[in-house]
């Protein structure tokens, strides 16, 4: 009985042990996963991809970036929702699950309530282009679009995008009639501008970058309100005399809610070494991107901006009844 007693509290003893304890806390103990909504060939993912290999070494395990793609995001969101809250399974929350939220009846989740946010990663401008030798400035389209209202074209992506949302803008804040004609890929919208049915068209510089290249497309501004470091000839918005519009894509990485907060302050602090590498960050410009770590209630703060912004929007779509080709 006096040995059955020893060998118990022996085992007490080990379980509560500094060693033992050290083993049960250390984090992270396998492989963490990134989420992501997009495509495997987005320019998202491929920053992804850079960070989770700049991570590796700080972590100590590997990295993988997880593509899954569909649902206006939500079918990752669900997933990262539904993650266990250790700090292993991480993913990307953007504009699109903010848009989601006013236009799908039945998204599982509040965006801005069920996750635990780390830290921004990018943001980047969207760009105003055109191929028509008529407006070879913003200025002009402004132009043509008071002298002839209702009868130019604005294309866009898909309704709840950003380059949707800044279309809204452009039109609510220069007090302009113009028809948004939103499509469904990126490719669309190229052509569509490079055939005329779009006199102008929103969309990153990642997608027009080609067409620019080849001197098929003129960007004529950039929708933020600082020019874009890659783009330092392109003036903004507000310069060519839209005041009040200021949107950008930009996305951020969140953890499911109940993670433990001392693993988000280590996730934040990894990820923003990793985002402040020169090396990275000129990598980045090259495909439009401007890599920008934040505090977790900063990206809170922007996650709610958003929700209110692409509700607007979309309120104001069904109100005057649009409808994509």
């Amino acid at each position: 009985m006096v040995r059955k007693t020893l060998a118990i509290l022996a085992l007490i003893g080990f379980f509560f042990s500094p060693s033992f304890v050290e083993a049960e806390e250390k984090y992270p103990s396998r492989p963490i996963q990134i989420l992501s909504p997009f495509g495997a060939d987005s320019a998202s993912t491929a920053v992804l991809r850079r960070l989770a290999v700049g991570l590796e070494p700080l972590v100590g395990v590997s990295v993988i970036v997880i593509n899954q793609p569909g649902g206006m995001g939500v079918v990752e969101a669900r997933h990262l929702r539904s993650a266990n809250p250790d700090g292993h399974v991480i993913g990307m929350l953007a504009g699109i699950h903010a848009a989601a939220h006013s236009l799908l009846d039945d998204v599982p989740y509040d965006v801005r309530k069920d996750f635990q946010p780390i830290t921004q990663v990018a943001q980047f401008a969207n760009l105003v282009v055109t191929a028509d030798p008529r407006f070879r400035t913003l200025g002009d389209f402004i132009a043509a679009a008071r002298a002839n209202p209702g009868t130019l074209n604005v294309g866009t992506l898909q309704v709840g995008s950003p380059d949707y949302l800044t279309a809204y803008l452009l039109k609510k804040n220069a007090g302009l009639k113009f028809e948004v004609v939103p499509y469904k890929l990126s490719t669309d919208v190229v052509v569509g501008a490079l055939r005329g049915d779009a006199h102008i068209a929103i969309q990153n510089y990642f997608t027009f970058k080609g067409m620019m290249d080849e001197g098929k497309l003129r960007a004529l501004a950039v929708t933020t309100a600082e020019r874009a470091p890659n783009l330092p000839d392109v003036p903004t918005l507000q310069e060519a005399g839209v005041t009040g519009v200021d949107t950008k894509s930009w996305f951020g990485l969140y953890a499911p809610l109940g993670t433990a907060k001392d693993r988000v302050d280590l996730l934040n602090k990894h990820i923003g070494k990793v985002l402040s590498e020169p090396a990275f960050m000129t990598w980045a410009q090259g495909l439009g991107f401007e890599l920008k770590s934040s505090t977790p209630a900063v990206l809170a703060a922007t996650m709610e901006r958003e929700v209110d912004l692409q509700s607007e929007a979309v309120n104001a779509l069904k109100a005057s009844s649009l409808k994509a080709p």
